[in-house]
C-alpha cells in the first residue's frame, strides 16, 4: 500500500531495544524480534503569517500552558549562526509513531532538551498515555496558565 508521507523532525522518546541473545536461536529470522526501532514524537510547525499553515498564535499560547493533553510546545533552538537549526514547533502526542531505524535520517540533529523540559515532556507523555497527571505537572500548568493569561 502506498501512503503519502512527509519528511519531518521527530523527537526520539524511547531507548534502543534490548537484544535478548538467549531467544535468538528459537525465533525465525524473518520475525525480526531484534529490530532497531524507536517511539517518536513528530514535530509540526507554527502559524507564521497570512496564508501559512500551522498552529495559530492563540492555540500556541494555550499549548504552552499545557491546556491540551495531545500537544507539547518546543521553543526555537538557539544557534550561533544567524538562523536557528530548529524553529519552534508543536509535538503531537496524538501522532506518536514507531519508526524502524532505517527510516530515520542517517545524520540526525543531535540536540537534547534541558533537564526541566525533558521531565515535563516525560510526565506529559505519561499523562497522555495513562490519563493520570502528576500533581507537580498540574501545578506547573496552573502557573503557566496564570503567567500567560493574566
Amino acid at each position: 500500500m502506498a501512503l503519502k508521507a512527509k519528511s519531518r523532525l521527530v523527537i526520539l522518546l524511547s531507548q534502543k531495544n534490548y537484544v535478548a541473545e538467549e531467544i535468538a536461536p528459537h525465533v525465525a529470522k524473518e520475525r525480526k524480534v531484534h529490530e532497531e526501532s524507536y517511539v517518536c514524537l513528530p514535530l509540526y510547525g507554527i502559524h507564521c503569517g497570512a496564508g501559512e499553515l500551522g498552529f495559530p498564535n492563540l492555540v500556541v499560547s494555550r499549548i504552552q500552558a499545557l491546556m491540551y493533553n495531545q500537544f507539547f510546545y518546543f521553543p526555537t533552538y538557539p544557534h550561533e549562526a544567524e538562523e536557528p537549526i530548529i524553529y519552534e514547533a508543536i509535538g503531537r502526542l496524538d501522532r506518536l509513531q514507531v519508526f524502524h531505524r532505517d527510516t530515520l535520517a542517517a545524520d540526525p540533529v543531535q540536540y537534547a532538551l534541558t533537564t526541566n523540559c525533558l521531565q515535563v515532556l516525560n510526565e506529559w507523555v505519561r499523562a497522555y498515555l495513562s490519563g493520570e497527571i502528576d500533581q507537580n505537572i498540574l501545578d506547573v500548568r496552573s502557573e503557566l496558565i496564570h503567567e500567560l493569561f493574566t
